[in-house]
């Protein structure tokens, strides 16, 4: 009698396991998140006239892009294909 059951675990398990490990979260949205922050203080404490508009600002979309970005990118990589 031969043996019919698979040793390896199913595709679907190795593609849970590989969704799971590679959620955002690491090197990328740290340095985003702490150059903003730079952005923020060189704006309010460095420039001052129009160029503190403009830095603020910069640092305020580089801010909320990678925060939307990051949860918008878990919830596509959690439900998508």
């Amino acid at each position: 009698m031969t043996d019919t059951t698979a040793m390896e675990p199913s595709s679907e398990s190795n593609s849970r396991q590989r969704r799971s490990v590679r959620l955002p979260g690491g090197r990328g949205l740290h340095v985003s998140i702490a150059l903003a922050s730079l952005l923020l203080f060189a704006g309010l404490f460095v420039f001052d006239g129009p160029m503190a508009g403009v830095v603020g600002l910069w640092s305020l979309s580089l801010l909320a892009a990678a925060i939307v970005g990051s949860v918008v990118y878990r919830i596509w990589y959690h439900y998508g294909p």
